[in-house]
């Protein structure tokens, strides 16, 4: 499983009250792009891979939701799969994690897969978010 990275802006973004990680539609997208943790604040910022071939613009809602127990805040997300249908998905190597309801298209995170990846018709891709997506404690 690839590993969670944040954005630098995302923090001082969460301070500053611009993202409610409970009610706020998150989403996330595919591109081939490195990702800057310190200068990349938007979704403009970083581009996405071509829509087509079972891939939408703009990425896919994670039906994301927020709990606090005992001080620690936990982000959850339903896992997101990509099917390529009629043609190829990709190259991509980074899943990108933004908030699509914050007036920027804030960025939160992205997980680096390795090396690019490109799904032939019919395979498909998951990002399963395991038990969490990020904890703040």
């Amino acid at each position: 499983m690839a590993t969670f990275n944040k954005f630098q802006d995302f923090v001082e973004a969460l301070g500053l009250g611009e993202h409610n990680l409970n009610t706020d539609t998150l989403k996330v997208y595919l591109s081939n792009i490195t990702p800057s943790a310190s200068d990349d604040a938007d979704k403009e910022n970083l581009d996405e891979i071509a829509a087509g071939n079972g891939y939408t613009a703009g990425g896919t809602d994670i039906i994301n939701a927020w709990a606090e127990s005992g001080g620690t805040g936990t982000l959850t997300g339903t896992n997101v799969t990509w099917t390529a249908s009629a043609g190829t998905i990709g190259p991509f190597r980074y899943v990108v994690l933004y908030n699509d309801t914050h007036s920027t298209d804030g960025l939160i995170g992205w997980w680096d897969y390795g090396s690019s990846i490109t799904l032939n018709d019919g395979e498909q891709f998951t990002v399963d978010f395991g038990a969490t997506i990020l904890t703040i404690a």
